[in-house]
């Protein structure tokens, strides 16, 4: 397809990688959305630009799939040796939906979404493809309805077989527990990704906010407790964040001690329960096993 037949509309945006347009195919009078990416080596081959590569297998491969809720790939051209792709045109990124308080939370419009993208992430598993970077700016909103969705940028996607351990992907807030440690994964970080997005939709923050991978582990573990020895002796990057010892800061590597904090935490739990009905009395706090410690005696 020749350049000439797109006329620009107006600039969407721009990044480290290019710039994204919209423009109308004077051919087809459809308008759509045209991304036009930086080539540094001055060559006109689309191999050439280590961003594009991934981007268009992974495209064309969902052409063949035509899911309502993954981006609709039209066409590839060169533009003055820049490659060029044209998608269809979505109104706006969950991200600044929300930023711009167009969002406004309900259950069920949550679970509207959370059923289209878990339908999108389903067909993508099916298939051994991982997208890698689930996150809010990554989903968009087909209209100003905010009710259809669709997944987009496939630039980081891979192909589950060519996954390794140890490899650093997915925005830090949205980093799931298996990238953190370097453990072997595939697209259960999708499945994290997807659970940290619906948590997104409900707050209007994301639910990890971190800005490096070790506020994200602390805060991984703060809210959903520890991963288990068995994970932390198998992570590649797991003393980036654990010092195995036997202190309180450090990796438990107590059976005895695990099962203490899980009695402290089910302790608050009984403590903090909003129905005061149900709430514990202090009597049965005072017979709580982290008060007693009968969960710490040896069995004779």
């Amino acid at each position: 397809s020749d350049a000439c037949h797109y006329c620009v509309l107006e600039l969407m945006g721009s990044g480290v990688f290019g710039q994204v347009a919209k423009c109308l195919n004077e051919t087809t009078k459809e308008t759509v959305a045209v991304k036009v990416f930086h080539n540094a080596g001055g060559t006109s081959e689309a191999k050439s630009c280590p961003v594009l590569s991934p981007k268009m297998y992974f495209l064309k491969k969902l052409c063949r799939f035509n899911h309502p809720n993954l981006v609709r790939f039209i066409e590839e051209f060169q533009h003055q040796g820049n490659p060029c792709l044209v998608l269809e045109i979505l109104h706006k990124d969950i991200l600044h939906a929300v930023k711009n308080h167009e969002w406004k939370m309900q259950l069920n419009k949550i679970r509207l979404i959370a059923k289209q993208l878990l339908k999108a992430i389903n067909t993508l598993a099916k298939a051994g493809i991982v997208h890698c970077d689930l996150k809010p700016n990554n989903i968009m909103f087909v209209s100003k309805e905010h009710r259809k969705i669709k997944l987009i940028d496939f630039g980081l996607a891979s192909m589950n077989s060519r996954l390794r351990a140890g490899v650093v992907l997915q925005a830090t807030s949205y980093r799931a527990p298996e990238i953190l440690l370097g453990l072997p994964f595939s697209h259960g970080i999708d499945v994290w990704g997807t659970g940290c997005v619906f948590a997104f939709l409900y707050l209007c923050h994301n639910l990890f906010q971190a800005r490096c991978g070790y506020e994200t582990m602390r805060q991984v573990v703060q809210l959903l407790g520890q991963p288990e020895d068995r994970l932390l002796h198998q992570g590649i990057h797991t003393r980036k964040y654990f010092l195995e010892e036997d202190g309180p800061d450090g990796v438990v590597t107590s059976p005895a001690e695990l099962e203490d904090r899980r009695q402290f935490v089910d302790l608050l739990k009984c403590l903090l329960n909003v129905d005061s009905e149900k709430r514990i009395s202090p009597t049965q706090a005072l017979q709580h096993p982290f008060i007693t410690m009968s969960h710490l005696s040896d069995p004779r």
